[in-house]
């Protein structure tokens, strides 16, 4: 009598490992990352911080790439990014971490349908749906194709999540190996991106102790703790910028209270998952838009939303489509007297996302890139909420519907927006310098055009500083300029108030003393570029 086969010992959930999954997967991943090489935009003034990392992990050595906020997101970039220049070739450092984005966010949204179809029970096709609505999340895509830490930060989380799903997922037994490099990644994930603590540390283990498995939850945060201290003493004392402080104050360092009005975090939360910058191409909403987000630098906004023309009125028409399936959607769950019961995995994701908010909101409400990072757990819990609801009440049409109307507003006010270079305002605004700065020279900036200086620090040759930090300690460089080369000045308006009037004063003082004044070379309707001439 032949012997019965042993029972499977995964998940019945589990997909299919055969040959034509693996396929699948792999197609799909190709598939979603010519999507987003694809849609790489030529105007990058959205997101200029990107050009300060790139000009670091090209320019400068280890020792310089540790910041308090994301200790070893640049370290992990210039590592990486050494690699394939000694194998294949220097790539262009910008472009480099914008693809390495693209390959994150890729495998991002592949863990994503993973979650949902094996550990939330939910269809292929929901599991499918949900993944797509993060990847065409404006937030998501925009910073997906960026020289930004967000779309490696999602991917850690995500591979987190799965790893403690992964642990937990046979009733009665957690799997040890998973725990420990659940731990490890946790710890890796928090020391690139310091917000990371709140779903690896402060959600995704609450399951051990939803699950009663308290001595597994001590396990977890205490390896994932001692890691996160050795990487940070690391690289405190390797570092070159940081040493002035103490160890706790490198690891309280950049964790600043920005302020700003918390009503507009919704707003902004939204323009994450619907692209809203369309609405600078209306003049009556942009003076509002000026006036409540005063200590916010809106121009390259609103120059580029000028170029989009009729599609910020397509805009307006796509908006209200997606708004009003969405309501539709909305109101049909409601309504519907079946729904999934709320379990362990679904409060992990709850607190992800609400914890998370509250956090954002209380140190940052009024940028939008922070709140780029509470899409994925979004649109994670509405769709392991929402999914089995939907196909049972025949809702996954329209569901596709929407994704598609999404889709196509995002299209409209945000592709076709920063699409093309000739509508970005850095280029725009930096053709002059560009062609005139030299190595030798100096340029200045205010702390307004901050998006440009970081924008002509990776373009140019000459030496970029911002008045506005530490204008003392970059003095003998500027000075040397004197006589030799060219001093330029890039202000917004003459009204705006300095960060830090000592140092303003201390330029001023430098002037006098070399006997240099100021001579206006261009005049926007934005700013003033000034060169300092001697008298």
């Amino acid at each position: 009598m032949a012997e019965t086969p042993p029972a499977k010992t995964f998940d019945s959930t589990y997909p299919d490992s055969s040959k034509k999954n693996i396929y699948t997967y792999l197609l799909s991943g190709i598939a979603i990352a010519v999507f987003l090489l694809i849609s790489f935009p030529g105007n990058r003034s959205e997101t200029d911080d990107g050009y300060s990392y790139a000009y670091f992990i090209g320019h400068y050595p280890f020792a310089d790439q540790f910041r308090g906020k994301f200790v070893l997101f640049l370290p992990f970039f210039k590592f990486i990014y050494n690699i394939y220049s000694n194998i294949i070739g220097q790539p262009d450092a910008y472009l480099f971490m914008c693809s390495v984005s693209a390959l994150c966010s890729t495998v991002t949204i592949l863990l994503c349908y993973r979650i949902l179809q094996k550990y939330f029970q939910v269809s292929k096709a929901m599991a499918a749906a949900f993944a797509g609505l993060i990847l065409f999340s404006y937030g998501f895509w925009r910073y997906s194709v960026e020289a930004e830490v967000y779309a490696l930060a999602n991917l850690l989380n995500c591979i987190v999540l799965l790893l403690i799903l992964k642990a937990t997922s046979t009733a009665g037994k957690t799997h040890t190996g998973y725990v420990i490099l659940a731990s490890a990644v946790a710890a890796f994930s928090v020391l690139c991106y310091k917000p990371n603590f709140v779903p690896v540390m402060a959600s995704y283990p609450l399951i051990f102790l939803l699950q009663k498995k308290v001595r597994w939850f001590i396990i977890f945060q205490a390896v994932c703790i001692a890691l996160i201290l050795v990487g940070y003493y690391a690289a405190y004392v390797n570092s070159s910028s940081f040493q002035r402080l103490s160890f706790t104050g490198f690891i309280n360092s950049e964790t600043v209270v920005s302020g700003g009005n918390p009503l507009l975090a919704i707003f902004i939360f939204a323009e994450n998952i619907t692209g809203l910058n369309f609405i600078f191409g209306i003049d009556s909403v942009t003076e509002i838009m000026q006036k409540k987000l005063a200590s916010k630098d809106l121009v390259a906004e609103i120059y580029t939303a000028k170029f989009n023309g009729a599609f910020n009125y397509v805009a307006i028409a796509t908006f209200i489509l997606v708004t009003g399936l969405a309501l539709f959607l909305l109101y049909r769950y409601i309504v519907a007297k079946e729904k999934t019961k709320f379990t362990a995995r679904h409060a992990l994701l709850a607190v992800h996302f609400v914890l998370y908010m509250a956090i954002v909101i209380y140190f940052d409400p009024n940028s939008p890139e922070p709140f780029v990072m509470a899409v994925v757990p979004f649109w994670l819990l509405v769709g392991s909420t929402v999914g089995k609801t939907f196909e049972k009440k025949n809702l996954v049409l329209p569901l596709y519907l929407f994704i598609a109307a999404l889709l196509l507003h995002n299209i409209a006010a945000g592709y076709l927006m920063y699409r093309n270079k000739n509508t970005d305002y850095l280029v725009y605004r930096s053709n002059w310098l560009l062609a005139h700065a030299r190595q030798g020279d100096v340029i200045l900036s205010d702390w307004r055009s901050g998006g440009l200086a970081k924008y002509m620090k990776y373009h140019s040759a000459a030496e970029v500083f911002w008045i506005d930090d530490k204008f003392e300690k970059n003095l003998p460089v500027i000075s040397k300029s004197v006589g030799k080369g060219h001093i330029y000045l890039i202000r917004q308006d003459d009204k705006t108030a300095p960060k830090n009037r000592a140092y303003y004063q201390q330029f001023e003082n430098f002037l006098t003393a070399n006997n240099l004044t100021p001579v206006a070379v261009t005049d926007t309707k934005y700013d003033v570029t000034y060169v300092f001439e001697l008298k």
